[in-house]
């Protein structure tokens, strides 16, 4: 049922995505995706632990996660958490707001928003460029 799951709510996910026009309620469909696979990553590398074979199989074997698979499910999750927050703050930004946008307060509860406040642009360092100034 787990592997299953975490092939069916991405799916399902982009299907619901499609017709819908309105960002915020896509931003706030892939972040609840996103958080559903986030928790079902670490209900795979629990079971594919607590599993005497050291693998999870659905379908009869079809469908077949060990410890490996775990690891790069959860690090895709990972990474699926981590660039949707980049992408709602660098919106946020680009919008000219310096707090987090409504569609994401749990991923803006640790941000440190002194960077964005310094009166520099994105990307821009102190000091002189390569060419000097």
């Amino acid at each position: 049922m787990l592997l299953t799951l975490l092939v069916t709510v991405p799916l399902l996910t982009g299907l619901i995505c499609w017709p819908l026009r309105q960002r915020v309620v896509l931003e706030r469909l892939n972040l609840l995706a996103f958080a559903i696979l986030g928790a079902l990553a670490v209900a795979l590398g629990a079971g594919v632990l607590a599993s005497a074979t050291g693998a999870v199989e659905a379908f009869g074997g079809f469908l077949r996660a060990d410890a490996l698979s775990a690891l790069v499910v959860g690090l895709i999750a990972f990474v699926a958490l981590v660039h949707l927050r980049g992408w709602l703050f660098a919106r946020g930004r680009a919008r000219g707001q310096n707090q987090c946008p409504p569609a994401a307060p749990l991923l803006c509860a640790h941000a440190d928003f002194r960077r964005h406040n310094d009166g520099r642009a994105a990307g821009e360092q102190s000091g002189t460029a390569l060419g000097g100034d």
